[in-house]
């Protein structure tokens, strides 16, 4: 607020009207603030439990790659994980949380679009590929809750924002104006009774 406004019976019912929405949006910043912290620490939980997985699923896949190698050597092995690379795609979904658009991520093409060349290799480059394909869903996973929080958070700042603005700037100086507007009021109420009291003695005298 620039500049105050003048001191009128309209001016302080605009204001009163002005606080009462700054109020209701502050309340309303407050649920919405708390609800995306919680939405925030639940995916960082999951964020956390999909860095053990991928944690735990990279030494294995790594360990059956190794194994593959031996058994139909390293040529081999990177043929048929070539396949994987050129074949999976990701399907791109949205979900909304409190307004904040957020991404669904699933992968597709890992395992079954490449099933038919299970027999030209043994068990063990089979579970190799099986044991990428895992990790890489994983992966993918763990990217989806990383976007996620990221545009959570960022929604949370601007929330944050608001709600300090509302709490310390906005709704304190409507508070003001309006106690200023009211007290040149009441002021001017008790000028107006004193005057009408000293015409009616004059009138009467």
């Amino acid at each position: 607020m620039a500049q105050r406004s003048a001191p009128t019976k309209s001016n302080l019912l605009r204001l009163k009207a002005r606080i009462k929405l700054a109020r209701e949006g502050y309340e309303l910043l407050e649920k919405k603030r708390e609800i995306l912290i919680q939405e925030i620490l639940g995916s960082a939980a999951k964020l956390k439990h999909s860095m053990r997985e991928i944690y735990a699923s990279a030494p294995q896949a790594y360990e059956s790659y190794k194994k593959g190698v031996i058994d139909n050597g390293r040529t081999s092995v990177d043929l048929f994980l070539s396949y994987m690379d050129a074949e999976p795609e990701i399907d791109v979904e949205e979900r909304s949380v409190m307004g904040v658009i957020v991404p669904k991520l699933n992968l597709r093409g890992v395992i079954s679009e490449i099933a038919v060349l299970d027999t030209m290799y043994s068990g063990t480059i089979d579970l190799t590929r099986k044991k990428y394909a895992e990790l890489l869903e994983k992966l993918v996973r763990w990217a989806e809750i990383y976007i996620t929080i990221q545009r959570l958070s960022a929604e949370l700042k601007k929330t944050q924002r608001l709600v300090r603005s509302l709490e310390n700037i906005i709704i304190p100086q409507l508070n003001r104006e309006i106690r200023i507007i009211e007290i040149v009021l009441e002021e001017n109420e008790r000028e107006e009774f004193f005057r009408r009291k000293v015409l009616k003695k004059k009138a009467g005298g």
